[in-house]
This record gives structure tokens, sequence and C-alpha cells, in this order.
């Protein structure tokens, strides 16, 4: 994970990338640059940081065990 050009970046569960932007989406995907340009969403105009982002996954993945009866 890293912080690139605005970019807040964690490893993907993608098979054909291995970093994305949390706030974009921007990835590391072969053949593209979108992770060396300027993030649109950085953190200072409403971007998350990665701390709140794993906060809410983590919250997120909690209502999906409870739906599923887990």
């Amino acid at each position: 994970m890293s912080t690139k050009n605005g970019h807040i970046t964690r490893y993907s569960d993608s098979s054909i990338y291995d970093e994305i932007c949390i706030n974009c989406g921007a990835n590391d995907q072969l053949g593209s640059d979108a992770l060396d340009k300027k993030c649109p969403k950085p953190i200072e105009k409403g971007g998350i940081t990665l701390q709140e982002y794993w906060k809410k996954d983590k919250a997120r993945i909690q209502r999906i065990k409870k739906r599923e009866g887990k």
C-alpha cells in the first residue's frame, strides 16, 4: 500500500492488477498509467484515509456476515 500522486492504494482482490486507489479506483493494471496521474479525489478533496477505508470495510463485512447468518 502506498500514496502516490494523491492516490491512497490498497492491495487488490483482482488477479489482473496489484494495487487500487481507494478513492478513485485507479489501478496498476498492465499497460495502465492511471496511478502515475494525479488522483481526482485525494483526501483534501473528499477522499478517505486508509484507516477510514478499513473501518468501513470491516463494518461492511460484518453486515454481510450477519445477513448470511454467520
